[in-house]
Parts: C-alpha cells; structure tokens; sequence
C-alpha cells in the first residue's frame, strides 16, 4: 500500500497528464528478487519515473536550510537506473515561482510548471 499523493505530487500530476505524460499513481517497479518501491509518478512505457522530492529528501543545515540528498533517495535512483528506467527528480524547493509552500500550483503559473518539468526531463535526456 503506497502513501496519499501529496498536494505538490497531485500539482505535478495534473499538468503532465496535460502534455500527455502517463501517470500511474502509485506504480511500484521491482527486481528479480520482488523488491518493490513506490515511484511517484511513472511511464511504463517509456520507463520514466518522476519522483517529487519535498524536504523529508535532504539532510538540513543550520538555520533550517536544505542541504545534501539522503542516502535513500540516491540508492532509490540508481537502482531504478540499473533497471533501466531514466529518473526525474522534482525538487519543491526549486518551486517557488510557480508553487506555493503548501504545494498548490499558483493562478497563472502553469507554463512556468511545464518550462521547469522541461528542463528537468531534458537533464536527464527525456522530452515531454
């Protein structure tokens, strides 16, 4: 059983099924030995795996500031990797212009979402 979406995965849902990404909430990938983990959102097809990092991802520095990826994150990566599959990592604390704190899209600021998700894809050679 995976967890709820949250409201900045539900965000990101909603514009990439709006430029024609396939999401499946919840998807879980696995090896031959059947260890599952949850991905955020993935494109079976393509073997795209879009995982949102909030602050729970990163190690924090004094004065609250977000630091280094977590161990778990990185592992999660490239194990996905080793499967073959390209990762997208999202970062909310690279959302401010186009996202609320509280991971609401803001009014207006869907082709600022699509612009980031772009660039975000291309880093990792996928296209949108």
């Amino acid at each position: 059983m995976t967890r709820d979406p949250s409201r900045a995965e539900d965000a990101f849902f909603e514009v990439l099924e709006g430029v024609g990404f396939e999401r499946e909430v919840g998807f879980r990938e696995g090896d031959e030995r059947g260890v599952f983990m949850p991905i955020d959102v993935a494109c079976k097809a393509r073997k795209i795996a879009v995982e949102i990092d909030g602050s729970p991802h990163f190690m924090r520095r004094r004065g609250g500031k977000v630091g280094a990826e977590l161990g778990g994150s990185k592992f999660k990566t490239r194990l996905l990797e080793k499967l073959g599959w390209k990762v997208v990592r999202l970062r909310v604390t690279e959302t401010g212009e186009f996202m609320t704190p509280g991971g609401v899209l803001r009014e207006g600021q869907e082709d600022a979402m699509i612009a980031y998700l772009r660039k975000k894809m291309a880093e990792v050679n996928v296209e949108l």
